[in-house]
């Protein structure tokens, strides 16, 4: 716990101080705000850090950059394809597979 007080920058003080209700309400805003902010800045970090990988796998393999971008690119499509495929059908808790027995005793 020590250590993720230290990783988020809550300061001893902070941590230990109690806060009232709207103190907390306060200090949930300011992080859902934060989060928000680093959610539209994913994006451009993600396509940035990709055109970095783009430009050093062409650089080790010799090839073009544009042939290395267009297969990163691919990689990406079908990862972020997939990824809502999942999102949209949910968690699932069972096997693709669901086997009925029905109780002979009702």
């Amino acid at each position: 716990l020590e250590r993720d007080r230290r990783l988020a920058l809550i300061s001893e003080d902070e941590h230990t101080s109690v806060l009232s209700r709207h103190s907390i309400k306060h200090k949930l805003r300011q992080a859902w705000q934060l989060h928000r902010t680093f959610q539209r800045q994913a994006a451009d970090w993600r396509q940035k850090h990709l055109l970095d990988r783009a430009n050093d796998l062409a650089a080790r393999q010799h090839t073009r950059q544009a042939k290395a971008i267009k297969a990163i690119k691919h990689r990406e499509a079908t990862k972020q394809r997939f990824s809502r495929i999942r999102r949209a059908n949910g968690k699932l808790k069972q096997g693709l597979i669901q086997i009925e027995v029905k109780d002979p005793g009702t």
